[in-house]
């Protein structure tokens, strides 16, 4: 009989590519629909500022989405400044091929993807967007 390992979630720094077009057809096999540099997609809300902000990628069907979710509008509670977006990488494929995501949720803090798969505790992600 053979075993199967259990599912791995990478950083980005660890996976072995670093070409977008690649992680396309990655995108294309897994969801069935490409992710085309010329179409019109997701476009961040506000301009280029200061403030620290926190995105959330989500895919439905993800059993720590809204926990991830939940977490950063708390934040958002004790941190007034804080800009919270949460994106769907099913209908912006682009986000989810910006950050190499590959298991949700994704957390980025600052445009710089965090947590992959998982909810950080309070205290971690409260210490990082201060930090």
């Amino acid at each position: 009989m053979r075993r199967l390992r259990p599912p791995v979630t990478l950083l980005p720094e660890q996976l072995p590519f670093k070409d977008d077009e690649w992680m396309g057809e990655v995108f294309q096999g897994m969801c069935g629909f490409s992710v085309d540099a010329g179409d019109e997609g997701y476009e961040p809300t506000g301009g280029a500022s200061a403030m620290t902000s926190i995105k959330i990628l989500t895919m439905p069907g993800c059993a720590h989405c809204p926990e991830a979710k939940e977490l950063a509008f708390k934040m958002k509670e004790e941190m007034p400044d804080l800009e919270v977006e949460v994106i769907d990488v099913l209908e912006h494929p682009e986000v989810a091929t910006k950050y190499q995501l590959m298991s949700a949720p994704g957390i980025v803090i600052n445009d710089k993807l965090e947590w992959v798969g998982g909810v950080p505790k309070e205290e971690e992600l409260r210490a990082k967007l201060k930090g």
